[in-house]
């Protein structure tokens, strides 16, 4: 959470909504400066939009912690909220896995909705893989953040499963017999 915070030292809030975490986030993120707040876990877009409610600002970066905002990225967050021409801006993310940036099998640029303005925008309300519906007008920003998806094999499983488990999909016994891969 540290580097992640410090990525975003720019910015004129930091806002970090925990989830009664159990290591030092909160303690980390306070000796940083950040602005926490506390909010038992909702699911991935009720969380994230009960943060963007608490925000100080209109203007909203959503970062992760497994994200960092490259100093390009930073340059032109500046220089486009100075003068924005949309209601949001999608980001690319530069994905790494196990230590080593991701350019190809359709991972990068990975664009998403990062940079908005909360009047004419929130997160859809699902428990997982969230995104930033729009009500207003989004362009592109040019320069990436990084996205530390995964250290190990081991993360990677653990995340695919919490992800499984989340969507909580009903099982189709029709559908797998017709499409295995389903």
């Amino acid at each position: 959470i540290g580097d992640a915070i410090r990525s975003a030292m720019f910015a004129d809030e930091i806002l970090i909504l925990d989830s009664d975490s159990i290591d030092d986030t909160c303690k980390i993120a306070k000796k940083l400066g950040a602005r926490v707040e506390n909010q038992f876990w909702l699911g991935y877009g009720p969380q994230k939009n009960k943060a963007v409610d608490l925000a100080s600002n209109d203007w909203v970066f959503v970062l992760d912690s497994d994200e960092r905002i490259s100093p390009k990225l930073q340059s032109e967050i500046i220089s486009t909220l100075d003068n924005p021409l949309s209601d949001g801006y999608f980001v690319a993310r530069l994905n790494n896995f196990f230590g080593k940036n991701i350019k190809t099998c359709g991972l990068y640029p990975d664009y998403s909705i990062r940079l908005f303005n909360r009047k004419r925008g929130k997160f859809k309300n699902v428990p997982v893989h969230e995104s930033i519906q729009m009500d207003g007008n989004v362009d592109k920003l040019n320069n990436h953040m990084i996205h530390l998806a995964y250290d190990s094999l081991d993360e990677f499983i653990a995340k695919q499963k919490l992800y499984s488990e989340l969507s909580q999909k009903k099982k189709n016994i029709f559908k797998a017999l017709m499409s295995p891969c389903w």
